[in-house]
């Protein structure tokens, strides 16, 4: 019921936990949520372009797809992986071909070490990369 989806959605504890402390879970349960209201009135092209945002946002959502792949039945399954796939692949194409943010993400990360590893290795030399 609609007016049961605004309570949640007014509720202090989830505003403050979802927005306040920047969980990113709240966008992502909420897609899913979408999108399980379109897989069940089995519009299967709007359901997939829902699940992909949702794992766009979080990868979570991806232990779900082998499941879902075989609940769907065969004549729909073929438009919904393909509403995921070039979903997934709008969303992820401008990081791709984005110039520099690999040599970027490294300089401001270390090499993809955090600072405990660096800690450990400064301190002790057991840690080698």
């Amino acid at each position: 019921s609609p007016s049961l989806i605004l309570w949640y959605a007014l509720n202090p504890l989830v505003l403050v936990e979802g927005f306040g402390n920047l969980h990113i879970e709240v966008v992502m349960v909420s897609l899913l949520a979408i999108f399980y209201y379109y897989f069940l009135t089995e519009k299967m092209r709007k359901a997939g372009f829902f699940f992909a945002l949702a794992v766009n946002v979080k990868l979570l959502p991806l232990i779900l797809l082998p499941l879902l792949f075989f609940s769907i039945p065969r004549k729909v399954r073929k438009s919904f992986i393909l509403s995921i796939t070039i979903t997934c692949l709008i969303l992820v194409l401008p990081f791709v071909f984005r110039e520099g943010s690999k040599d970027k993400y490294y300089e401001r990360t270390g090499d993809g070490k955090s600072e405990y590893t660096d800690l450990l290795q400064k301190t002790s030399g057991i840690v080698k990369y």
